[in-house]
C-alpha cells in the first residue's frame, strides 16, 4: 500500500503599508495590543465552548465617539468642529475664541495648546460688530460644508478639505439686518489613537 505524505501549504506574506507625512500633520504611532490565542482543550466535555458568544459591541461611548459624531471617520469631524468653532453667543462668550473652545473634544491637543487663547483670531469680526451683537443679544449659528474643490491626496494619517462656512445672525426681536456671513477655510484633520481630530484650521 502506497503512503501520502500531506501536503504542506505554501506560507504568505502580506506587505507591510507605507505610511507618508504631509506638512499640516504628525504622525502617530499607534501601539498594537498583542493577540493572545487561548486554546480551551476537551471544549465539550468542559463546557468551554459557546456558540452563542459575541465580541463586544460599541453602544454609542467610548473614543470613537464623541458627542454623537463618529470620528473613525473625518469629515464628519471637521464640519462639525467647525460648525462649533464659528458659533457664538456674543451676550455670553467673551469673544470670537469661545467657539473654538467648544471644539475642544474634537481638535488635537497639540493643536489646541499652539493656538491656545488666541483662539478668536481663526475670525474677521471687528470690536464694533460683537459689541453691536451684545446689545442686540444675538446669535451667530455656523453651518459647515465640505467643498468639492481640488485638496491633496489624502493619506492613510490626514485629510486636508476645502470647507465653506455660512454664518447666520439672529436676535429676540429679529432685529438684525446682517445678511449671513461666509467664510472659506482650509482644514487638516489628523489620525489620533482616540480618532480623527482637526490638527489646522486656516481661514482663507
Amino acid at each position: 500500500m502506497t503512503t501520502h505524505s500531506p501536503k504542506r501549504k505554501a506560507a504568505h506574506h502580506l506587505p507591510h503599508d507605507t505610511h507618508h507625512r504631509f506638512r499640516h500633520s504628525q504622525k502617530i504611532n499607534v501601539g498594537l495590543g498583542s493577540v493572545v490565542l487561548a486554546a480551551c482543550l476537551g471544549a465539550v466535555l468542559s463546557g468551554c465552548a459557546h456558540p452563542g458568544a459575541h465580541a463586544p459591541v460599541r453602544t454609542g461611548s467610548g473614543p470613537e465617539v464623541v458627542d454623537g459624531i463618529d470620528t473613525r471617520e473625518a469629515d464628519p469631524v471637521i464640519t462639525t468642529a467647525l460648525a462649533r468653532v464659528y458659533s457664538w453667543q456674543p451676550g455670553t462668550d467673551p469673544d470670537a475664541g469661545a467657539g473654538f473652545a467648544r471644539a475642544t473634544d474634537l481638535v488635537d491637543p497639540t493643536y489646541m495648546r499652539e493656538v491656545g487663547a488666541s483662539g478668536s483670531g481663526l475670525a474677521e469680526v471687528t470690536a464694533a460688530t460683537w459689541a453691536q451683537w451684545v446689545t442686540e443679544d444675538a446669535t451667530v449659528t455656523a453651518t459647515a460644508v465640505i467643498t468639492p474643490d481640488d485638496h491633496p491626496t489624502d493619506t492613510p494619517d490626514t485629510r486636508q478639505r476645502v470647507v465653506a462656512v455660512t454664518q447666520h445672525i439672529t436676535t429676540p426681536a429679529a432685529t438684525a439686518t446682517e445678511p449671513d456671513r461666509h467664510v472659506t477655510v482650509y482644514v487638516t484633520a489628523s489620525d489620533t489613537p482616540a480618532g480623527w481630530r482637526v490638527s489646522l484650521i486656516a481661514p482663507r
